[in-house]
């Protein structure tokens, strides 16, 4: 992370022009502090509700559990608490060859390029599509993981330029490993140019009948067998928009993508 000044901020701006700026939802957070603080109250009350109240017998046995019961939730209103007042204030400015990061006074600069891996967790209610809400970490080389919150206003679109400049640079890397004998990892999958490792399986490219997305993870099914061949929540797969990506490209420039429906 780096400090920077007014004149360090007009000499920035003035290199490059910034492609959109992105600011966490302040009223958001607002409330859910207001809520963490109305919580936190809750949590001492009951706290002193132990300390206080004339239990009846054994009172040592129902006194601990309110106690500690308050404790509990104390505990864990104090970490919701703290959550929320990170995310106060922050906001991304994309630029052309990166973004900036800023949490309040203090902001950290990322190179598309120095980008090693994005995960994503987009989590519903009730498969809402209005109350999805997608959040999104991304480790930068050297550097600390940064985490974007579902609290920005525009996130579907913020996440849409931070998949697609990553994307852009990561697939012909990796294809070109891919092609020079390199297997390329993601995660539990790792691939080649001639298959499909996963916990421990392998599955030839030509075996493959479809890689697609489904109920919020990645869906592999093989030729001629029905159901899943291997299946992994998309969170847990780094560079997963890469993952889907590599695949249609290598059968495509071996010539032997299928032309059935519904495969890569």
């Amino acid at each position: 992370m780096r400090h920077e000044n007014d004149d360090n901020r007009k000499e920035a701006q003035g290199v490059e022009s910034p492609d959109g700026e992105f600011r966490v939802n302040s009223g958001r957070v607002i409330r859910c502090l207001v809520i963490s603080s109305v919580l936190c109250l809750a949590s001492l009350a009951i706290i002193v509700v132990g300390f206080v109240v004339a239990f009846p017998e054994p009172v040592i046995n129902k006194r601990v559990i309110t106690i500690l019961l308050g404790r509990c939730v104390l505990v864990l209103v104090l970490l919701m608490f703290a959550s929320n007042w990170k995310k106060y204030g922050q906001r991304v400015v994309v630029l052309a060859e990166g973004f900036r990061f800023h949490k309040g006074e203090w902001w950290s600069e990322v190179l598309w390029e120095d980008i090693t891996a994005v995960w994503r967790h987009s989590s519903t209610i009730e498969g809402s599509l209005a109350l999805l809400e997608t959040d999104l970490w991304i480790q930068v080389k050297d550097r600390e993981t940064i985490y974007l919150t579902s609290f920005f206003l525009d996130m579907e679109r913020l996440v849409d330029i931070v998949l697609a400049e990553t994307a852009r640079r990561m697939v012909p890397a990796m294809l070109s490993q891919l092609r020079n004998g390199q297997i390329v990892g993601f995660g539990k999958v790792a691939i080649s140019a001639t298959e499909l490792v996963a916990s421990g399986k392998a599955l030839a490219w030509g075996d493959v009948h479809a890689i697609q997305v489904a109920h919020g993870g990645i869906d592999v099914q093989r030729r001629g067998v029905q159901g899943s061949w291997y299946y992994t929540p998309i969170k847990k797969m780094p560079n997963y928009h890469v993952f889907l990506a590599l695949p249609e490209v290598l059968l495509k420039a071996d010539g032997t993508q299928s032309q059935e429906k519904g495969t890569f």
